[in-house]
């Protein structure tokens, strides 16, 4: 009976992944060197290196692209407005004044608009600035309105 226990209890422990033994080393044997054993799969200090290559050359790569986006935008970035104000507003119409700094001699697309008093958008128009040697351009543009606008002036522009 005694037998019968001492062998019970040597299959229980044998079952336990963390606690079997290698025949070979005689000490117990971590589940991911179990797992290594049986399916062939590498060990901490393999995989470990393999996953530092792959973020290293992720962040290389992330790297690699943000340079090159920092570059490619940097000819974007020479555009500026302000707005100066409106005038003649009706019901129907607004006009919006700013001005605009950019490249001498380049010429920018602008999206100016109009809104009511609630801020929401009541006219919109796109135009074309400049050029000009100074790289100051003034301009007015009147907007066509579906209510009184109470406020207004350029959304964006960017380089042509």
């Amino acid at each position: 009976m005694a037998d019968a226990d001492a062998a019970d209890a040597q299959q229980v422990h044998t079952a336990s992944p963390s606690l079997d033994r290698s025949a070979d080393r005689g000490v117990p044997m971590s589940s991911s060197e179990l797992l290594a054993q049986r399916y062939g799969l590498p060990t901490g200090a393999k995989r470990s290196r393999s996953t530092l290559m792959v973020l290293l050359v992720a962040f290389v790569v992330i790297g690699v692209a943000f340079a090159v986006w920092g570059a490619a935008s940097r000819d974007r970035a020479n555009v500026y407005s302000t707005d100066l104000g409106l005038s003649e507003v009706s019901v129907d119409s607004v006009t919006v004044t700013f001005q605009i700094s950019l490249p001498a001699g380049r010429t920018a697309a602008c999206t100016v608009r109009a809104v009511n008093v609630g801020l929401v958008e009541v006219g919109r128009k796109d135009v074309r600035v400049g050029p000009s040697e100074s790289g100051q351009v003034r301009t007015s543009v009147t907007l066509r309105t579906t209510e009184r606008a109470d406020g207004g002036g350029v959304k964006a522009c960017v380089l042509d």
